[in-house]
């Protein structure tokens, strides 16, 4: 239905995965819903909120979503139990570090905060091109850059100061993310010196 409006999906995802009981019917159903998320990708915004348990399947879902947002201390995100490959593993934490997660917020109504702006950034599919929004700051305003580097250059440059990373748990060398540049949305990617002097790592490259 979402692809054939052209509009945005938002999963909030709260599952512990199939059903063994459901047997095959439940494989089938997952395969059904793996499906459409493959077709919309590139077509239409899916972001994912992991909003408690999020496991087998449904992680495998979720993790096909273009963006994912975690709850610190609430989201668990894993494929396989993580008494069996570690205590450590599908926390926000980890998610974020490994860069499965794109943000980590620190309370639900934050998630769905940044899950509004994220959906107000964003075009509503791909044949919009990139939205214009309210222009909040003189596009021909002095900007004072000397000696800026990182996120403090992009926020001194981006209309009032707003820069909404993506990723910032991994490979921090590098940063991406969105802002308004003259109310045009834009995504951003830079070299962070902060961390190893800003070298283009692989990780990095991801």
């Amino acid at each position: 239905l979402a692809l054939k409006n052209r509009a945005p999906v938002v999963g909030l995802f709260d599952s512990s995965g199939a059903s063994v009981c459901d047997g095959a019917s439940v494989l089938s159903a997952f395969g059904t819903l793996l499906g459409q998320i493959s077709r919309a990708s590139g077509e239409i915004p899916q972001i994912a909120v992991i909003t408690g348990v999020c496991a087998g399947l449904a992680a495998t879902a979720a993790a096909m979503f273009d963006l994912t947002v975690t709850i610190k201390g609430q989201s668990q995100l894993w494929v396989n139990a993580p008494f069996l490959i570690g205590q450590d593993v599908g926390t926000a934490e980890y998610t974020a570090g490994t860069g499965l997660s794109s943000m980590t917020a620190k309370s639900e109504a934050e998630a769905l905060a940044r899950v509004r702006e994220l959906v107000g950034l964003l075009p509503a599919n791909c044949e919009e091109g990139a939205y214009i929004g309210e222009i909040c700051d003189d596009v021909n305003r002095a900007v004072a850059v000397d000696g800026l580097a990182g996120r403090e250059l992009i926020r001194a440059v981006v209309d009032a100061g707003r820069f909404l990373e993506v990723g910032e748990g991994c490979a921090e060398e590098m940063l991406a993310g969105f802002a308004r540049i003259g109310g045009v949305c834009c995504g951003l990617v830079a070299n962070n010196p902060a961390v190893r002097g800003g070298a283009l790592t692989g990780e990095g490259a991801k």
